[in-house]
C-alpha cells in the first residue's frame, strides 16, 4: 500500500533545468572550460561535485567546490526569476495530500533554492518533509538524498503513522538504496564500455589512415612519371615501345589490388 510520493523538483516540478544548463555553460566558460550545451544538459540532476567530475576528469575537489559555486551564484543572479512550475505542479501535490499521502520533495539544490521553490510553487503547507543537498554527505546519484528523504518520513511524528508503517518506510529507503547502487554500477559499466568503443574506433581510424597514406605515397610517384612520359622532353625509357601504356596498366594493376584488399578488409 503506497503510503508516501517523495517528489524530485528541478525538471520535474520546476521547469529550470535548461537555465541550470546556461549557468553551468557560464560557469565552465569563465574558468576557461568550454563544453556544447547538450554535454552539460547531459549531467543536469547530478549534484556539483559528480556534476564537475564527469565534464573535468581528475578536477580537484577544490574546483569542483569552486565551480559549484559560481554556478550556483549566477544561477540566482540571472536565472532564479525566470523560473516557472510545471502546468498542474501545484495541483498535484494537492491532489497527493488530499487523498491522505505524505508528501516529501528531495532535491540536489541548497536549502535557499528549495526554499524559494515551495514559495513558487505554493506547496510549503502541503509538504510533509523536504531534502536538500545541505542534509546530506554525497550528491546525486548516489541515494543519499533520497534514503534520507525517506528517513525522515520515518521518523514523522504522526498520529496515523504507526511502528509497522516506520518499518516499511526504512525498508523502501533500503531497497531504494540498493537499487540506486545497482544503476550507479551500471553506469560505471557503460560509462567504460562506452570508452573501450571510443579507443577502438580512433584505433580502427588511425589504421585506415595510415593504409590510404600508404596508398597516396605509392601513387602520386606513379602520377608523377606518367606525367612525365606523357611530355615531349628526353627522359629514360621514353624511347621504349608503349612504356606510357605499360605505366598506365601498372597503375591499374595496381588499383585493383588495392580494391581487392579493402573489399576483404571490409572497408567497402
Amino acid at each position: 500500500m503506497i503510503e508516501s510520493i517523495l517528489f524530485d523538483i528541478d525538471g520535474t516540478l520546476v521547469d529550470s533545468n535548461n537555465f541550470h544548463v546556461l549557468a553551468w555553460a557560464e560557469a565552465f566558460h569563465a574558468a576557461g572550460h568550454d563544453f556544447r550545451l547538450q554535454q552539460i544538459h547531459d549531467q543536469i540532476g547530478q549534484g556539483a561535485d559528480n556534476f564537475v567530475a564527469a565534464l573535468i576528469p581528475g578536477a580537484s575537489d577544490a574546483e569542483a567546490e569552486r565551480l559549484g559555486s559560481e554556478q550556483v551564484r549566477l544561477f540566482k543572479q540571472h536565472y532564479v526569476h525566470r523560473l516557472k512550475p510545471f502546468p498542474g505542479a501545484h495541483d498535484l501535490i494537492a491532489r497527493c495530500k488530499a487523498e491522505g499521502y505524505r508528501v516529501a520533495l528531495a532535491t540536489s539544490a541548497s536549502a535557499e533554492v528549495l526554499d524559494h521553490h515551495l514559495d513558487l510553487l505554493g506547496v510549503r503547507d502541503l509538504v510533509d518533509s523536504c531534502t536538500t543537498a545541505d542534509d546530506v554527505g554525497a550528491s546525486k546519484p548516489s541515494p543519499d538524498i533520497f534514503t534520507t528523504a525517506l528517513e525522515k518520513l520515518a521518523t514523522l511524528d504522526v498520529d496515523w503513522l504507526d511502528d509497522g508503517d516506520r518499518m516499511h518506510l526504512n525498508e523502501a529507503a533500503d531497497r531504494a538504496a540498493r537499487m540506486t547502487e545497482e544503476l550507479e554500477a551500471i553506469r560505471e559499466r557503460a560509462a567504460l564500455l562506452h570508452e573501450q568503443l571510443t579507443d577502438l574506433r580512433a584505433e580502427t581510424i588511425d589504421t585506415r589512415s595510415l593504409v590510404i597514406a600508404v596508398v597516396a605515397m605509392v601513387f602520386l610517384p606513379l602520377t608523377f612519371l606518367t606525367g612525365l612520359v606523357g611530355m615531349n622532353v628526353p627522359i629514360p625509357f621514353a624511347q621504349v615501345p608503349y612504356i606510357f601504356e605499360i605505366i598506365v596498366g601498372g597503375c591499374i594493376a595496381l588499383s585493383a589490388a588495392i580494391a581487392v584488399y579493402f573489399t576483404r578488409a571490409r572497408w567497402f
